[in-house]
């Protein structure tokens, strides 16, 4: 094993590499600036370095729809936690990106089950009201002004 440098430019906001001709990052669609990343590192087989796990998906469309069409507050906590997934994923943060990414799902979920359970409530509300109290209710109403 040896150590060679490896000299390379990236995306100072995602950090992923890019031509040094690039202007712009594919990735995250930045403007790149002229950064480069300086690095020493021992040299090893591609079998035996490291691979990253797969990004976890964010959920952050699910987290948006939540937030539009059900419950507000807990959409928008899952809206900043889906946020956060990819940070944490390209800091190197893989479980806590992983973690997080499960608590913006679980977030959406409570948000459409409580909006789920309000609109039943409600409408077992209106349908009692509706048929039980009827017109005597409304009768019994006015004759009381």
């Amino acid at each position: 094993m040896f150590l060679i440098c490896i000299v390379m430019p990236y995306c100072s906001c995602c950090g992923n590499i890019i031509n040094d001709d690039t202007l712009f990052c594919p990735k995250c669609g930045n403007r790149v600036g002229v950064v480069l990343n300086v690095q020493w590192q021992q040299f090893q087989s591609f079998s035996q370095q490291e691979q990253k796990p797969f990004k976890p998906n964010s959920n952050m469309a699910f987290a948006i729809l939540s937030t539009c069409l059900c419950c507000v507050p807990t959409g928008v906590y899952a809206i900043v936690l889906a946020s956060k997934v990819d940070r944490l994923y390209y800091t190197g943060e893989y479980e806590k990106a992983e973690m997080v990414a499960a608590d913006a799902k679980k977030w959406s979920i409570v948000g459409m089950v409580i909006s789920l359970t309000f609109w039943i409530v409600y409408i077992i509300i209106v349908i009692i009201f509706g048929v039980i109290g009827g017109d005597a209710f409304w009768d019994g109403f006015f004759n009381a002004l």
